[in-house]
């Protein structure tokens, strides 16, 4: 086993690194998986800017091939019955007020091409996504995603208006690495929309959902989510490394389609838990707004690149 041990604040480089959790990880039965499966992970965070991160990650891209292989699933479901869709709307109302019609738009992380499929209704919209049978399904809907990892964009192009990352940053090994990257494949007014897990809240979260036996999983097992972020230390990072924030809010939540016929839930458990997470994430992201306290369980950040 070969783990990579992250001794210093990813993002500012701060050695101030406290031990502010440990979870075990889910062990799946695949002797690969396994055998780095069966180490806690611990989470340091940093006293400086407030980031939180996995301290070893295994070094071995053999493991995260084969944890994020989709090979046995269909992999249609996430295109056809999104559970993103009011975070796209989001994505695509923010994006409105800055880019103009026609600005090319390139999704990190774009999966089956569910959101590039809706931002090509207005913006020139590609995406890059590693899975290979969702670069082949998205590209069996004849949508512009290509497989291949964003370190390998060509850098001296400089063509794109806007870059999204929903829901990839934190999973990323380098988030500074990944963030200088972006710059420089980006337009010199271009701009980076970013939406992340909230990391203190999702933390409790989990924390009241074990405890009331409702799920047993962390917010960083099995080397899933690696990166947790806050606003403030994102956007810190990002204003202090080329880019200016402009706006910042909290996210809406994911949620089941009711028009997905053989869901492995019933339209009634759906429109119920629907409910509920709406209720409960418009309440925090509502309360995050007028008190400006820390509540909303994601967010969202557009910076532009200066």
């Amino acid at each position: 086993m070969n783990f990579s041990v992250r001794k210093n604040c990813l993002l500012c480089q701060g050695s101030d690194l406290v031990e502010v959790r440990r979870e075990a990880n889910n062990l799946k039965g695949d002797a690969i998986l396994d055998s780095y499966l069966r180490e806690d992970s611990v989470l340091l965070k940093c006293g400086v800017c407030g980031f939180a991160f996995v301290k070893s990650i295994p070094s071995d891209g053999g493991f995260y091939a084969r944890l994020y292989r989709d090979d046995a699933r269909d992999v249609s479901i996430d295109f056809k019955f999104s559970g993103k869709r009011l975070i796209f709307k989001e994505v695509l109302k923010t994006l409105g007020d800055s880019l103009p019609a026609r600005a090319r738009l390139l999704d990190i992380g774009a999966g089956t091409g569910a959101f590039v499929k809706a931002a090509s209704e207005k913006y020139e919209a590609s995406g890059i996504e590693l899975s290979e049978s969702s670069v082949a399904f998205a590209q069996s809907q004849r949508l512009p995603v290509r497989n291949i990892d964003f370190m390998d964009l060509k850098s001296d192009e400089k063509t794109f208006d806007a870059l999204t990352l929903i829901d990839v940053l934190e999973h990323l090994p380098d988030p500074a690495a990944a963030v200088s990257k972006f710059r420089t494949v980006l337009n010199s007014q271009g701009y980076l929309y970013i939406k992340v897990p909230n990391y203190p809240v999702q933390a409790a979260k989990q924390d009241l959902m074990k405890s009331l036996g409702l799920s047993k999983a962390g917010i960083m097992q099995d080397y899933i989510h690696i990166n947790h972020f806050t606003m403030s230390s994102l956007c810190k990072f990002l204003n202090a490394n080329g880019f200016t924030v402009k706006r910042s809010g909290y996210s809406a939540p994911e949620v089941w389609d009711l028009t997905w016929a053989d869901a492995p839930k019933s339209v009634l458990h759906r429109r119920l838990y629907n409910w509920i997470v709406l209720a409960i994430t418009n309440f925090l992201n509502l309360a995050s707004t007028v008190s400006g306290l820390n509540l909303g369980l994601n967010f969202w950040v557009l910076a532009q690149k200066s």
